[in-house]
C-alpha cells in the first residue's frame, strides 16, 4: 500500500556552480533536480544519525512535552522514561537505565511549572540520550522508521 506523502516548497539560495553541477547531473541522469535534491538529503539525514539519537527520548515525548497528555512512558533500548504532570502542574520525571553490565541506574526529577517548561523538559532528555545504547535492535528500529522519508 502506498502511504499518502506531504511535501512543503521551501527556497534556498545554493552556490552557482553547484547549481549548474546539478543542472546537467539531472540531465544526464534523466531524473528531476528535485528528486536528486531530496535523496541528496535524506543521505545527509542518514549520515547524522548520531543526532537522532541523542533527540529520541526527546522525539518520544513529543506529544507529552506539548501538552497533548498528562502521562507519558516508554522505554527505548536500555532507557525508561515515565513522564506524569503533577497536580501543581509541575512535571516529574522517572529515569532508569539499564547499563550493558547490568547495572541498574534510576532517579526521578521535578520541573517546577514555568513559561519555558516544555524546553527544559525536552534539553533533558536530549541531555538522558547521550546513554542510549545505540547499537540495540529497536534503536535500529526506531532509526528506519525515523528516516523513512518514502
Amino acid at each position: 500500500m502506498l502511504s499518502k506523502k506531504y511535501v512543503v516548497q521551501k527556497s534556498f539560495r545554493i552556490d552557482a556552480k553547484l547549481e549548474n553541477d546539478l543542472e546537467k547531473l539531472s540531465e544526464q541522469l534523466g531524473r528531476p533536480q528535485n528528486e536528486l535534491v531530496n535523496l541528496s538529503l535524506e543521505n545527509l539525514m542518514k549520515d547524522n544519525k548520531h543526532w537522532f539519537i541523542l533527540n529520541a527520548l526527546a522525539d518520544m515525548a513529543e506529544h507529552f512535552i506539548e501538552g497533548g497528555n498528562d502521562k507519558c512512558e516508554f522505554t527505548l533500548s536500555n532507557i525508561t522514561i515515565k513522564l506524569k504532570v503533577l497536580e501543581d502542574c509541575s512535571v516529574d520525571l522517572y529515569y532508569k537505565n539499564i547499563h550493558d553490565d547490568g547495572e541498574i541506574e534510576e532517579f526521578n526529577q521535578k520541573f517546577k511549572d514555568s513559561p519555558n517548561l516544555s524546553e527544559t523538559l525536552r534539553k533533558r532528555l536530549i541531555e538522558l540520550g547521550i546513554y542510549i545504547n545505540i547499537h540495540s535492535e529497536d534503536i535500529n528500529e526506531y532509526l528506519t522508521e525515523r528516516l523513512n522519508y518514502r
